[in-house]
């Protein structure tokens, strides 16, 4: 098995054809768009998720002596074959928190939750304790329950089968949501 994304596995929450098809795809003839930093820059994506993580930062760290912050977290588990890059992680003499940041509030099944957990995970993995998580949104931020790390780690299982796979699964979504995927044209699903 390779290295697995908290990002594939949080795009194979939401579809898991869109999962297979980002591994699998269709090769050199078409490769989807891809949003870079560079893009971020150019529509102010980054300076909206900057104000999201500072306002959440002001927040979660109310009666917390911080140790350290750190933006884009490289974490990783050799033993899970998972990798992934956490938006903040702060260090806290009593605790670790683990934020990631979004431009609209989530939905309750919304693949956020599943990114955090795999995120509580990865820092547990990574020799962090006390691990908290939290989706920031520019309006409010949301505590990430416990329950959620075991959602993330069978959707993590979830996604090492699809990936195996000879074919794509069909997607979980309704088809309305695959107008705007960007393997609509080399899904084989209507």
């Amino acid at each position: 098995m390779t290295r697995i994304t908290v990002k594939l596995v949080s795009n194979h929450y939401w579809c898991p054809a869109l999962a297979w098809l980002k591994v699998h795809g269709p090769g050199v003839a078409w490769r989807p768009p891809h949003f870079t930093p560079e893009h971020a820059e150019l529509v102010g994506y980054g300076d909206i998720i900057s104000q999201v993580l500072d306002e959440a930062l002001r927040r979660i760290t109310r009666g917390c002596s911080v140790l350290r912050m750190t933006r884009e977290k490289w974490l990783y588990s050799s033993a899970l074959k998972l990798s992934g890059s956490v938006d903040l992680l702060v260090e806290c003499t009593d605790k670790t928190i683990v934020v990631e940041a979004k431009l609209r509030r989530p939905r309750r099944d919304d693949p956020a939750y599943i990114q955090v957990g795999l995120y509580m995970i990865l820092a547990e993995h990574n020799g962090y304790r006390n691990v908290e998580g939290y989706v920031a949104y520019p309006d409010g931020l949301i505590v990430v329950e416990e329950a959620w790390k075991t959602h993330a780690l069978k959707e993590l299982r979830y996604t090492v089968k699809t990936i195996g796979m000879n074919h794509p699964p069909p997607p979980r979504r309704p088809s309305s949501a695959c107008r705007t995927c960007i393997f609509r044209r080399v899904c084989p699903y209507p």
